[in-house]
């Protein structure tokens, strides 16, 4: 008999995406993966991608 797995990918949406980065990396241990700023406000994170080592995803 086959196992199917579900995936989950969870996304979230900030005012601060680069607080809510820094956040994420220093109180949970994720690792940033990619993060794509505006090319009219570099301030601004338009995508980005955090992987968490503890594992998840499509394993």
């Amino acid at each position: 008999m086959s196992e199917n797995h579900a995936n989950v990918w969870p996304t979230s949406r900030y005012r601060d995406a680069k607080a809510a980065s820094a956040f994420l990396q220093e109180a949970l241990g994720f690792d940033v993966i990619a993060e794509y700023t505006n090319a009219d406000d570099p301030d601004r994170v338009d995508h980005a991608e955090l992987d968490w080592p503890e594992g998840g995803g499509g394993e």
